[in-house]
């Protein structure tokens, strides 16, 4: 999914745990009853650039939104409109100097105190279609 007019260089799994590696972890008692590792609270912002409905023919739209819990499979934003579950994203993550770009797909969008939970599953290359 091109959502820009330049193209990306995607990060690849590996770039991206390594790059969780580098965080200040939070843990708490929920991440030793969980199958995947949890990374903790993250208090930064990621950009996410997605096309309404996935139809290319519409504009990209961009939004900044706070992260409140990320992990190696995916990360949860705070956004102040909802993303419909399935859509197709792209994320703009800066992680100290380094700047982390990852495909990822709306799972779920809640309604809460100040805006919207967005949980995004993160897609790698390596991922088949069927999880998309």
């Amino acid at each position: 999914m091109n959502q820009s007019s330049s193209p990306v260089q995607l990060s690849t799994r590996q770039q991206w745990e390594q790059a969780l590696h580098r965080l200040e972890l939070i843990p708490t008692d929920e991440d030793f009853r969980r199958r995947a590792p949890r990374y903790g609270v993250v208090y930064g912002e990621v950009q996410i650039e997605f096309h309404p409905n996935n139809d290319p023919a519409q504009p990209v739209v961009r939004r900044s939104a706070p992260i409140y819990d990320i992990s190696v499979g995916g990360l949860m934003a705070r956004c102040l409109k909802p993303i419909e579950p399935q859509t197709h994203v792209l994320l703009h993550i800066d992680i100290g100097d380094q700047r982390v770009v990852l495909r990822g797909v709306v799972r779920h969008s809640t309604q809460t105190i100040g805006g919207y939970r967005v949980g995004i599953e993160l897609l790698f290359d390596e991922q088949t279609d069927e999880r998309q």
